[in-house]
């Protein structure tokens, strides 16, 4: 398709399947799109150490967001930072956070916590990316921008912690990344805003762009994208927020390698 010039993929639920890996056909049919000349771009929620994994394993030099648009790299250089400023983190720490909600800060690009976690779900994580956390008192983090917050827990105690932190400032936004994953990031990104300012610097319209995504978080991207397309496996609310585009097949029935398949038939 002539007019379309850049695809921007996320990463889990997505481009990867749920063992975390990339189907080896995908991979190389995406080789082929940037062999006609494609920008493609990896937009997550995920750290750079987390990223970079699967950034290799596609051999690519493209450009990475992570952190939800906080962060963006390219080249091995990080380009572009949006933080929460230091101000506000003093009040978000001074938050009564419930017993049963698991608190993450990012900073930088490291993942801190304040005790041992020992949930299944998190534990598997790391050992599936080797990404882990560090333990730290968060009090060490005051007077400092900081990347994000994540907040893990109950969907309904998540819902009014949110109320409470989207009282603080307008400068910050919140968003669930899963129905029991809250993210605190600068309210002047996202991986919408991300991924078109990458491509406005390659003069490349986001109406020249397909978006991939199944996360509330892909909501921008896939929403603002000339063609977005929703993962067979996102949330019921994400294709219900987005009735006007097209659900594709699951992430482990390589959705995303059907799609591309259709549409370039090459």
């Amino acid at each position: 398709m002539e007019n379309i010039k850049a695809i921007a993929f996320d990463l889990d639920g997505t481009l990867l399947k749920s063992n975390g890996k990339i189907d080896d056909e995908t991979k190389i049919y995406i080789q082929k799109l940037m062999d006609l000349g494609l920008k493609i771009i990896i937009a997550t929620g995920r750290c750079l150490y987390d990223a970079l994994p699967v950034k290799k394993e596609l051999s690519l030099e493209t450009p990475l967001v992570t952190n939800n648009g906080s962060r963006v790299y390219y080249k091995d250089k990080l380009i572009k930072e949006y933080e929460i400023n230091k101000n506000i983190v003093n009040q978000i720490l001074d938050l009564k956070i419930d017993n049963d909600i698991i608190s993450n800060l990012y900073y930088n690009e490291d993942w801190f916590v304040e005790k041992e976690i020992f949930v299944k779900e998190i534990v598997e994580y790391q050992e599936k990316t080797g990404y882990k956390y560090k333990i730290s008192n968060f009090n060490n983090f005051r007077d400092k921008n900081i990347t994000k917050m994540v907040y893990i827990g109950d969907h309904d105690k998540l819902l009014e912690l949110e109320k409470n932190i989207q009282n603080i400032t307008n400068e910050i936004k919140t968003m669930f990344s899963t129905e029991y994953s809250l993210e605190v990031i600068n309210a002047n990104t996202s991986k919408a805003h991300a991924v078109f300012s990458i491509l406005k610097d390659f003069n490349i319209d986001k109406k020249e762009t397909i978006a991939f995504g199944d996360g509330f978080n892909d909501y921008e991207l896939l929403n603002e994208a000339g063609m977005g397309f929703i993962m067979g496996n996102a949330h019921y609310k994400l294709k219900n927020s987005l009735p006007h585009l097209e659900i594709i097949d699951y992430n482990d029935n390589n959705g995303v390698l059907k799609k591309l398949k259709n549409i370039f038939n090459i």
